[in-house]
This record gives C-alpha cells, sequence and structure tokens, in this order.
C-alpha cells in the first residue's frame, strides 16, 4: 500500500505589499515569487492562494480580472531568466508579450460587479499537473491584472505543502 504523504504548509515569498501589484491592460507587468526549487525532491506541489482583495476606494472594471502563471525550469532563474522572471519576490516586466504564453495559466477570478474591496478567489492548484504531471526543480508565480486600481495590501497570500509518498 502507498501512503501520501504531505508536508507542512509553506509560505510562498510573493508580497504583494502596500498595493505594489499595479493594474497592467496586457497582464505583461506583474508581480514575481521568490523561485523555489524543489531539494526535498516532492513528487508534487499544492498551491494555496488566498484572498485577494481589490482596491478599497477605488471600483475595478468588471470583466476585467487577477490571473495566476506558474513558470518552471531545470536551471535557477537567475542564472537564465524566463522573459523578465528572475525568481525574486519582486514587481516584474515580461520582456516580450509572447513571455506570457509561454508560462503555465492557473487560475482566475473576475470582477463582477464594480465594488471597492472586492475578494477575489481562485482555486488551489497542483505544480506538476501543469507540467505534465513532471514536478519541475525551479518553479515560482507570476500574478498579474487588469482590474484598473492597484491591489488592496497583500502580503504573504501564498503557501504550498509538497508530497511525497
Amino acid at each position: 500500500m502507498t501512503t501520501q504523504i504531505d508536508s507542512a504548509n509553506i509560505p510562498i515569498d510573493c508580497n504583494l505589499n502596500a498595493g505594489a501589484l499595479a493594474s497592467s491592460a496586457s497582464f505583461t507587468t506583474g508581480w514575481q515569487s521568490t523561485i523555489i526549487q524543489n531539494t526535498a525532491g516532492y513528487i508534487d506541489c499544492f498551491v494555496n492562494p488566498l484572498v485577494l482583495t481589490g482596491n478599497a476606494t477605488t471600483a475595478p472594471v468588471v470583466g476585467a480580472y487577477i490571473g495566476i502563471w506558474l513558470a518552471g525550469a531545470n536551471v535557477a532563474f537567475a542564472g537564465q531568466p524566463i522573459g523578465g522572471l528572475i525568481g525574486t519576490d519582486s514587481a516584474c516586466v515580461l520582456t516580450y508579450a509572447s513571455t506570457l504564453n509561454s508560462l503555465r495559466f492557473v487560475g482566475a477570478a473576475t470582477a463582477q460587479v464594480p465594488t471597492p474591496g472586492l475578494p477575489y478567489y481562485i482555486q488551489p492548484f497542483s505544480v506538476a499537473q501543469q507540467f505534465g504531471g513532471i514536478m519541475p526543480k525551479f518553479w515560482n508565480l507570476y500574478v498579474a491584472h487588469n482590474l484598473g486600481a492597484n491591489l488592496n495590501a497583500l502580503a504573504n497570500r501564498f503557501s504550498y505543502y509538497g508530497i511525497t509518498y
């Protein structure tokens, strides 16, 4: 019998503090998380995005959304950046619009009403599933939105747990 073993929840450094994540019509300006290296040999990681909150004073554009993308590689991004992703918890401008298409889109939440301070919920997701069932050695998150105003101050809104058997 095989038993799944889950690690403790591990925070992902992706601090969207002080409304740092500005709106981007093309989604090429966003925020990247610190790179995560799979040194523990997890066969998968399950990422849990916590609630993301819209700007408290400015209403979002109805139909606009906040999205999360995933980047993965077999080498650290610092040595080989992926179109602007360098693997540090920081603002990021993708070098080319086509870079966004090469990342794995994992989820989005859409503004349904023009109300300030709306909560946005994105379902948890599997990292390995995004890469054909194979866990990358290095991975990170990229977050962008076109809501029309900066998000509320959000710190450490993501965590994951590793899975082994």
